[in-house]
Formats: C-alpha cells, sequence, structure tokens
C-alpha cells in the first residue's frame, strides 16, 4: 500500500494504492482518494499523539484491504504535523533499520537481478551520486528491496518522492546518466563532461532513449505505453529540456566529490593516499625563490 501522486487541472490529487501480482505481472489499483490535502485524514487526540480516521479504515476494509498500523504509518507519515514528525522521528528511524535488518537476515536469493536497468541506475545514482557499473553489482540486495516486487506506478512514485532530494542543478546530469545517454558518444570526456559535447546529439540520445522505454516490454510490465509516458516519463523530458548543467567549478567539483565519496550509502569505502598538494593544487601558495 503506498501514496501516488496525480495531477488533475492543475492540482495534485493523492491517492491510497496497491501493487498486486496478475499472473506473471504486477499491477496497481486505486483503494481509494485522499483529495488534495491527506493530513485531513489524521487525528491528533492530543499530546504527540496521531491516529488515522477510522472512516477511512472502515473504506479500506470494505475493499477487503486490512491494513496495519506500520502500513498506515508509513502512508501517512509524510503528511504529520511538522513538530510531531520532528519528535516522533528518531523513534520511526529506529524502528525501520530494525525491520530493514529483520528483513535482511530473511532474504534469499539475487534480489536486483530481476530489477530494471533504467531503476537500478536511479538507486545508484540516489544513493551514490553516481552511476558506475561496477558500484551497481556490489550494492547489497536490501538496495533494491524497495522496489523488488512492485508495480511499475508503485515504482514510479517511490523515485517521484527520492528525487525531490536532488538539487535543482544537477536535474540534468541526473538524466543524462540514468538514461546512459553517453553510450551514444565515443568521445572519451563522455561519461563526465556532457555539457562538452554536442547538445542536439546529446537530445537526440535522450529521445531515442525514451521511444526505448516506451517498447521496453519489461519496463511497461502491467502498464500501456500511453499511460507510461504521459504520467512516467513525461517529467524526466520536462525535467531535461527546461534544465541546464551546473557550470564548473574546481573547488565544487572537489567538495562533491569527497561528499560523493562519503555518502552513507556507498557500500565500498575508499581511501587515497594522496599529498594535500596534489589533491587541491589551486588552493596551495608556493614561494617563488
Amino acid at each position: 500500500m503506498y501514496v501516488a501522486r496525480q495531477k488533475f487541472k492543475g492540482k495534485t490529487q493523492y491517492f491510497v494504492r496497491e501493487s498486486y501480482r496478475d499472473g506473471s505481472v504486477m499491477r496497481s489499483r486505486d483503494l481509494c482518494c485522499l483529495g488534495t490535502d491527506p493530513s485531513e485524514y489524521i487525528v491528533y487526540p492530543g499530546g504527540n499523539a496521531y491516529y488515522v480516521d477510522q472512516e477511512l479504515v472502515d473504506k479500506l476494509c470494505a475493499l477487503n484491504v486490512h491494513p496495519s498500523d506500520k502500513e498506515l504509518d508509513d502512508v501517512f507519515w509524510p503528511f504529520l504535523r511538522p513538530d510531531i514528525r520532528r519528535i516522533l522521528e528518531p523513534f520511526q528511524g529506529r524502528a525501520a533499520r530494525i525491520r530493514e535488518k529483520e528483513e535482511a537476515n530473511h532474504e534469499k536469493g539475487s534480489a536486483g537481478s530481476d530489477i530494471h536497468l533504467l531503476d537500478r541506475r536511479r538507486i545508484c545514482y540516489l544513493k551514490c551520486g553516481h552511476n558506475d557499473p561496477g558500484m551497481m553489482k556490489r550494492f547489497p540486495r536490501g538496495a533494491f528491496k524497495k522496489i523488488a516486487e512492485r508495480s511499475r506506478d508503485e515504482i514510479e512514485q517511490y523515485f517521484i518522492t527520492q528525487e525531490y532530494c536532488l538539487p535543482p542543478d544537477e536535474s540534468k546530469a541526473y538524466i543524462y546518466t540514468i538514461f546512459d545517454i553517453q553510450n551514444h558518444f565515443t568521445e572519451s570526456f563522455a561519461a563526465k563532461c556532457p555539457q562538452w559535447l554536442d547538445q542536439e546529439k546529446v537530445e537526440a540520445g535522450f529521445l531515442e532513449e525514451v521511444c526505448r522505454l516506451c517498447e521496453d516490454p519489461s519496463f511497461l510490465a502491467g502498464e500501456n505505453a500511453g499511460r507510461v509516458l504521459s504520467e512516467y516519463l513525461s517529467r524526466y523530458v520536462i525535467m531535461f529540456f527546461d534544465s541546464d548543467y551546473v557550470r564548473p567549478n574546481p573547488l565544487g567539483e572537489y567538495v562533491r566529490d569527497f561528499m560523493n565519496r562519503h555518502r552513507r550509502h556507498d557500500f565500498e569505502a575508499r581511501t587515497v593516499a594522496m599529498s594535500f598538494e596534489k589533491q587541491v593544487p589551486f588552493l596551495v601558495c608556493r614561494r617563488t625563490p
């Protein structure tokens, strides 16, 4: 069970949906509409306590859906009052880490092998700040459990939420990376410096990848092509053509690289034995004789 966002006449409507298996594919269905403000379904009896309106729970039960308290918490957590969420967040985070550890201990097989390549690239970039094929192979099974055995709609709703953390000046580089546009070029700098490439060819490569996804049965599983383009891929088309690459900054690139190498989800620690002068030569002043 999850919350989906959809725009109608310029207003964002929220829906409670669930993924379900239909033969060999995963599909999604609407359970109920939450309107434009899901927080209206949260009741505050006093103190730091809260619960979900019983009327909504009864609607779900009438559809033979019996959500647990954890599922309701996960659905309505983003819409909780900020002051209460700030107080309860340490406990929520601890409980989530315990659940993840328990789930990881019970995981079997090779999770992630059936995850679409685009989804794997997005996970890799959002967690590590770059897309390294070798890094994707070293990712633990738990890195993909959020999108494993989910419908295409639930997967896309997950990424919509995760992409809010991207800095605005990183949007174009993000799309360039996850769609693997560098494979359309032979230049040695294509992976690191897409702004130096012929931008008309970059745009053509991007549109080619979008069209390929719209015909990819493994990506379209459980959905129709029209919905995939209009709801899932159109946001990338808009982001790509409405944004630009960040202007190179040596100090900024050094800091960004340092942060990416020390992100919490960087599963393989890397140490480099290098003098300070070699790492930041533009900050070192040498005396002239």
